[in-house]
C-alpha cells in the first residue's frame, strides 16, 4: 500500500507548479508573452492584408486581360472558321455562360453554333456497359462501312451521323437516318439535345468539367471508375475525330484525372485529337477556336492556357467541303451495289482521316 505522505507530496509539488505558473504568468513573463502574442497576431494580420491585396491585384490582371481578349477576338478570330458549323458537347450540364462565351468566340471565328449536346452517364457509366452494348448493336447497321470497333466507338460513330449525315454532298439537308439515330440516342439516356440542330454540322467541341479528383483520391473505386470513363470519353473523341471534318476536347485542367491527361498519355489518340486546357476562361475559348481551325488543318496539337508555347498556327479556313457528310451513313438502297459504294466511300473517307492523323483507327 502506497503511504499516505507520497499522496501528500504529489498534491504538493501539484500546487506548487500551478502557483509558479500563476506567478511568473503575471509577473516577469508578463509582458513578454503579451507582447509576442501580440506580435505574431500583428504579423498575421499584415500577411493575410498583403494576400488579400495580391489577390484583388491579380483578379484585376485577369479581368483586364479577359476584357482585351474579348475586345480583340473578332480581329483575332476572324475567318478561322469560315463557315463551319459546330456542335457544342458536353459531360454533364455546360453553365449557360460559359456556353455562351464559347459560342461568341465561335461565331467571331466565322463559325456558328448548331446544336449542343450533354453526354449523360448511360454514355460512359461502367455500371451502363450491357445497356451501351445493346444500343450499339442496334445502331451499327445505320453506318457505312467497317464497323470492328467496340460499343464505345459505335455510339461514338452513330452520334456523328445522328448530328452531321446528309442527304446530299454539299450537306444541306440531314439524312433520313439522321433523326432515327438521334432518337435512339436520346430515348437511350445516353444524351440529351440542348439545341436541337436545323443541319448537319462539320466540327465538335467536347468539354469536360474536372472530375471530383479530390473525392476521388480517398476512394480507389471512385478512381477506377473515373479513369474508365475516361476511357470511353477519349473513345468517343477519337472516333467523332476521325468520322467528321475535326474535333477538339477541352478541359478546364490537366490533372490525373482528366480526360484531356487520357488523350494525351495515349500515342494514337493524341495523335488524332486537339485538346486544350483552360476552358472557361476568354483565352482558353480562343485557343478553343484556333485548335479546331488548326486541327480542320490537318494540324493536332495540345495547348493550354497556362503555357508559354506557341499556340495553334490557325488560318484562315477555305469554305468547307461536305462531301463526306453522305458517306457516313449507311446507304437506304436496297441495292447491294449501292450499300457497297456506300461502305467504300466512307471506308476512304476514314483511311483520308487516318492519314491526316497520321493514327491508326479500328475498320
Amino acid at each position: 500500500m502506497i503511504d499516505f505522505r507520497y499522496h501528500l507530496v504529489s498534491l504538493i509539488a501539484v500546487f506548487l507548479a500551478l502557483a509558479t505558473g500563476v506567478i511568473l504568468g503575471a509577473g516577469p513573463l508578463k509582458e513578454a508573452i503579451g507582447d509576442q502574442l501580440s506580435g505574431q497576431v500583428s504579423q498575421l494580420r499584415t500577411d493575410k492584408q498583403q494576400m488579400r491585396e495580391e489577390l484583388d491585384e491579380a483578379n484585376a490582371d485577369v479581368a483586364g486581360a479577359s476584357a482585351y481578349l474579348l475586345g480583340v477576338q473578332d480581329t483575332l478570330l476572324a475567318g478561322q472558321l469560315n463557315g463551319r458549323r459546330v456542335a457544342i458537347v458536353s459531360v454533364g450540364q455546360l453553365p449557360t455562360d460559359q456556353r455562351d462565351a464559347l459560342t461568341a468566340s465561335v461565331t467571331a471565328a466565322g463559325g456558328t453554333v448548331d446544336a449542343a449536346v450533354v453526354l449523360k452517364d448511360g454514355w460512359f457509366s461502367s455500371q451502363l456497359a450491357d445497356a451501351r452494348d445493346s444500343y450499339a448493336e442496334n445502331l451499327e447497321g445505320y453506318l457505312a462501312g467497317s464497323t470492328g470497333g467496340g460499343y464505345d466507338e459505335i455510339l461514338a460513330r452513330s452520334l456523328v451521323v445522328a448530328f452531321s449525315s446528309a442527304a446530299d454532298q454539299v450537306g444541306s439537308g440531314f439524312a433520313p437516318q439522321a433523326t432515327l439515330v438521334r432518337d435512339i440516342l436520346v430515348s437511350g439516356e445516353l444524351i440529351e439535345v440542348t439545341q436541337a440542330p436545323t443541319r448537319p454540322v462539320d466540327d465538335y467541341i467536347l468539354v469536360q468539367a474536372e472530375p471530383d479528383s479530390a473525392t476521388a483520391e480517398n476512394d480507389s473505386d471512385a478512381t477506377k471508375e473515373i479513369q474508365a470513363q475516361n476511357g470511353v470519353l477519349a473513345t468517343t473523341a477519337r472516333a467523332i475525330s476521325l468520322s467528321a471534318e475535326a474535333a477538339v476536347v477541352v478541359g478546364e485542367h490537366a490533372s490525373a484525372l482528366s480526360v484531356v491527361a487520357t488523350i494525351r498519355a495515349d500515342e494514337s489518340t493524341a495523335k488524332t485529337v486537339s485538346t486544350v486546357v483552360g476552358g472557361g476562361s476568354a483565352l482558353g475559348n480562343i485557343l478553343t477556336v484556333q485548335a479546331l481551325s488548326a486541327a480542320v488543318a490537318g494540324d493536332v496539337g495540345h495547348y493550354a492556357t497556362n503555357s508559354t508555347d506557341q499556340g495553334p498556327a490557325a488560318d484562315k479556313l477555305a469554305e468547307p467541303s461536305r462531301a463526306w457528310m453522305s458517306q457516313i451513313v449507311q446507304a437506304q438502297s436496297s441495292s447491294s451495289t449501292g450499300a457497297s459504294a456506300q461502305n467504300s466511300a466512307w471506308n476512304e473517307h476514314a483511311a483520308q482521316r487516318v492519314a491526316n492523323a497520321g493514327a491508326g483507327f479500328a475498320a
